[in-house]
Parts: C-alpha cells; sequence; structure tokens
C-alpha cells in the first residue's frame, strides 16, 4: 500500500470517479420504501448514514426524519449530493 495506507487509497478511487460513481449510485441505487420501513424512522429521530457516498439513502430517509447525517471519507461524492434542509453531509471516518 505505500505511504498512503487504505484510507487514502480510498479517497484517491473514488475521488477519481465522483461523477461517474455518484451519477450511477442515484440512478442504480435500488433502494425502495420498503428498505426505508425497516428501518422504522420516526419523526423525531436523527439518522445517520455512515460511507454514504453521493447520499442516495440519507435522501430516502429525509421525508421520514427529523434530521439526517451523512458521513463520507470523499469530499468529491459529498459535493455531488442533493441538498435538503434536514439533511447535511461531513466528510470524515467514524474511526481510525
Amino acid at each position: 500500500m505505500g505511504g498512503k495506507g487504505h484510507k487514502g487509497l480510498v479517497q484517491e478511487q473514488f475521488t477519481k470517479t465522483a461523477q461517474e460513481s455518484s451519477h450511477w449510485a442515484t440512478e442504480q441505487s435500488g433502494i425502495e420504501k420498503s428498505d426505508v420501513n425497516f428501518f422504522d424512522p420516526q419523526p423525531e429521530d436523527k439518522a445517520s448514514d455512515v460511507a454514504c457516498g453521493p447520499g442516495t439513502l440519507s435522501l430516502k430517509l429525509a421525508p421520514h426524519v427529523r434530521q439526517v447525517i451523512g458521513v463520507d471519507l470523499t469530499a468529491e461524492l459529498l459535493y455531488t449530493a442533493e441538498r435538503k434542509k434536514n439533511v447535511e453531509y461531513w466528510v470524515g471516518v467514524l474511526h481510525e
């Protein structure tokens, strides 16, 4: 892996393909209402979407909860994410 480590390699790869990956994830997500219902979202809930990419699941959850926080390692994927008033996107990881 050289000096970059896993995190650096993931960021590099997804940065290169952010636009293409974002379009594919949005168009081909396959996330249906029944998938969202599995989580039993409630209007007062806050939801986290870890490794959210372009926010596909975040956007599906948004109408059902108070707030969604999408976290991804690759800023370029988050730049392509659609914005909603109750969805925030954070660049980062949950653990090192």
